[in-house]
């Protein structure tokens, strides 16, 4: 519903074509693998997917189809998502909540090459650039160690999460023990109701 209320907002402008759309990592690319597809300057890409890591999808797409420029449209905190983002490949992150004009801005600059991030993820960025930032918990882990703990904040078991990253469930464990271990937890109770709290954070 979101996705087609975008698509439908955007064909309204004159300078902005819609020449496809995705439901996951896997339509997407096969989309962009088919000769047949029009040709894609930006990308407006949502972290939560069914079927893989928005973070490991990003990285990818960066890798195989560097042309293209990504904004990242999210749901989740640009406090915790948005520079891993920006290292990721992303040229902008945008949050769901801002307005249909600011996410314009942001669409139109991405799509001139340049970067968007907003005034507080720039102060962010700069403050961990010139070292003032403390240590939050987001920065002691991983990105793989992040969406797992994303993903165990939302209610997921560790099989549901190990099909939604393509991962096995040993592996699952093992990133468990790690965020445990990094994050000082004594056991998975602790660790669900630190990963429940985090995200639920504005």
């Amino acid at each position: 519903m979101v996705r087609q209320a975008l698509i439908s907002s955007l064909k309204k402008e004159e300078d902005i074509e819609v020449v496809g759309e995705a439901s996951s990592g896997a339509e997407l690319f096969a989309f962009l693998n088919d000769p047949e597809s029009p040709s894609v300057d930006v990308i407006v890409l949502d972290l939560s997917l069914q079927d893989a890591s928005g973070l490991e999808l990003l990285k990818d797409l960066h890798l195989r189809f560097s042309q293209i420029s990504v904004l990242v449209l999210s749901m989740y905190s640009e406090r915790i998502y948005g520079e891993r983002a920006i290292r990721a490949g992303a040229r902008g992150y945008i949050m769901k909540e801002a307005s249909f004009e600011e996410f314009l801005k942001a669409l139109r600059q991405v799509a001139r090459g340049e970067f968007y991030l907003s005034p507080d993820m720039v102060h962010l960025m700069m403050g961990h650039i010139s070292g003032h930032r403390k240590q939050t918990l987001e920065k002691k882990l991983t990105d793989r160690e992040l969406e797992v703990f994303r993903l165990i904040g939302q209610g997921l078991t560790t099989k549901e999460i190990a099909e939604c990253l393509s991962l096995s469930p040993k592996t699952v464990d093992t990133y468990r023990e790690r965020i445990k271990k990094k994050l000082n937890l004594k056991n998975s109770s602790e660790l669900v109701q630190q990963a429940v709290l985090w995200f639920k954070r504005p």
